[in-house]
């Protein structure tokens, strides 16, 4: 992992769709929006499969 990838765990993709708590919900979609689409976050396969679960 180079020193502009971030690790983003399970918290990050709940707080994107929660919209009962709005403040976290715009900081989860603003860092997947601007980091996610330049190839900066790093989410391993345990944090997909746990929201696999969630949906």
């Amino acid at each position: 992992m180079s020193d502009n990838q971030k690790f983003a765990d399970t918290n990050v993709l709940v707080y994107a769709f929660d919209s009962s708590e709005p403040k976290k919900q715009k900081i989860a979609q603003n860092l997947l929006k601007n980091d996610g689409s330049k190839g900066r976050i790093i989410l391993s396969t345990q944090v997909l499969q746990g929201q696999k679960g969630r949906a």
